[in-house]
């Protein structure tokens, strides 16, 4: 994985409201009024998505948190960043 990509760090977009229920996670995009559900995993992704935290960051937690192989990490890091950023709730910065 390209080490630029992996140096981006995604962050929450403003309009967007977020619980958490147990091991769950809802989304609500104020914009459109889309609700969205995570999983566990997705919900710790979720969480990283501050502007702090680049993808590596996100992968080597999942890693160890679910333990995990870092290239499937890597492909449920990035599978689900790029549906969050497809419906609008997060961006990277580089």
């Amino acid at each position: 994985m390209s080490e630029n990509l992996l140096g981006r760090k995604p962050i929450m977009i403003d309009c967007v409201e977020w619980k958490e229920k147990e091991e769950l996670g809802y989304i609500f995009n104020e914009r459109n009024g889309s609700i969205y559900t995570l999983n566990e995993m997705a919900l710790s992704i979720w969480k990283m998505c501050d502007g702090n935290h680049t993808i590596f960051d996100i992968v080597s937690q999942l890693v160890k948190t679910f333990n995990l192989k870092e290239n499937d990490a890597e492909d449920e890091t990035l599978k689900l960043l790029n549906n969050l950023i497809a419906e609008g709730v997060v961006r990277c910065k580089e």
